[in-house]
């Protein structure tokens, strides 16, 4: 996997912030905390994001959605916001799969390198 410019993530975010709307860019990254992307998420959080993330995780708005339900929307919503992260093409050079920016199984926990993760 090749190192982050250490001006990465505050580009990323930057990005991120003026094409995504809160609730999404939030509920992006809820979608990372949730399938545990540590990479993904670290390379994008900064403080202040990471603690409304935590909140957003935690509130009983989130809690009160089915999972079926909360699962279809989190899919869908992933699309377009993979779509969008794909076209700023953020992850090529750091996917350790290899394959394209952000390749739709990174981002939903399925794809092969993150089966080498640590996870907890």
């Amino acid at each position: 996997m090749q190192p982050v410019h250490p001006g990465a993530t505050q580009i990323q975010m930057a990005i991120l912030r003026k094409h995504l709307p809160d609730d999404q860019l939030l509920l992006y990254l809820w979608m990372c905390e949730q399938y545990r992307l540590t990479e993904h998420r670290n390379r994008l959080l900064n403080i202040g994001v990471k603690k409304r993330a935590t909140e957003l995780q935690q509130s009983k708005l989130f809690m009160s959605v089915p999972l079926s339900v909360r699962s279809e929307l989190l899919e869908k919503r992933c699309l377009k916001i993979e779509s969008l992260i794909d076209s700023f093409n953020l992850y090529s050079a750091n996917c350790a799969c290899s394959k394209t920016a952000s390749c739709r199984f990174c981002l939903t926990g399925k794809c092969e390198s993150l089966a080498l993760d640590d996870r907890d």
